[in-house]
């Protein structure tokens, strides 16, 4: 800060190496007042200032700027935050990383992506350290494998540094098919006669829609309804089923198949005496 003193204010202020340091307040409206000489590193000796007065009346000052002897301090390590990042599919999602150190402004851009499309990186210049930069994925279908984002500072020459994404396949339990069951399917439904006999029974757990049939020759007078069932828990009936005469007991067993692969069958039996 040069202070000035004298002649008739205002006084107007320049220097013999404008290109080598910046004035601040170079027209002083009073005397007492002062201007501001901030210089930029550049070597000139000596650097001088004219000072006018309103009247014509001049003087000068100095400024003797000579070369330093220490080196310049070197600029901190680049580095960024997370270094790396794992996700479960990275479809729709965003993730966000912080450059530090090195030499701003730094430049951002993608060295290798996932997926069939690259992912948006925003912004693609860092103006300043403490700005962050976001990476953001699409979601047209689970994404997978790993992008690579790539910052560089303006160090001359250019220091980088990278992080990286690495998005994994989802995660998709297995299907777990409960077990075919007729009800009620014990032993089978044993009764003293089957004449005029209504057998009713329900289906539940596999794979619907089921199929029911008669799993050998259908007795003559046998009858199914009905012989598909849409849902689990849905049932059906056997009706016109005759006692045996040849002595002993008749067994007619019923099949029912689900939808599933492998198909699951299950077989109820019905005794007539």
């Amino acid at each position: 800060d040069y202070y000035i003193y004298g002649g008739t204010p205002p006084y107007s202020i320049s220097s013999t190496f404008p290109a080598s340091v910046t004035l601040v307040n170079n027209f002083v409206a009073k005397s007492g007042g002062f201007f501001e000489a901030i210089t930029n590193g550049a070597c000139v000796n000596p650097l001088q200032f004219t000072i006018v007065d309103s009247a014509g009346k001049q003087t000068t000052a100095s400024l003797i700027n000579t070369p330093g002897s220490a080196a310049p301090p070197s600029a901190p390590a680049l580095s960024i935050a997370p270094g790396a990042v794992a996700a479960t599919s990275c479809s729709g999602k965003t993730f966000t990383f912080l450059p530090t150190g090195g030499t701003p402004p730094y430049n951002a851009y993608l060295a290798g992506f996932a997926g069939a499309a690259p992912p948006t990186l925003t912004p693609s210049v860092i103006p300043a350290e403490g700005g962050t930069v976001t990476v953001s994925f699409g979601s047209p279908e689970p994404i997978t494998g790993t992008t690579t984002i790539v910052i560089g500072d303006s160090t001359v020459p250019q220091k980088t540094v990278s992080a990286v994404i690495t998005c994994t396949a989802p995660v998709i339990p297995p299907v777990v098919v409960p077990p075919l069951n007729i009800t009620p399917g014990a032993a089978g439904t044993a009764t003293t006669s089957c004449v005029n006999q209504i057998f009713n029974f329900s289906v539940t757990g596999g794979t619907a829609p089921y199929a029911v049939s008669f799993s050998a020759v259908p007795p003559a007078s046998g009858l199914i309804s009905p012989t598909a069932i849409a849902n689990s828990g849905g049932g059906f009936t056997v009706t016109g089923l005759q006692d045996t005469t040849t002595g002993g007991a008749r067994l007619t067993n019923i099949a029912v198949r689900d939808s599933g692969s492998p198909q699951l069958v299950q077989i109820v039996g019905i005794t007539c005496q």
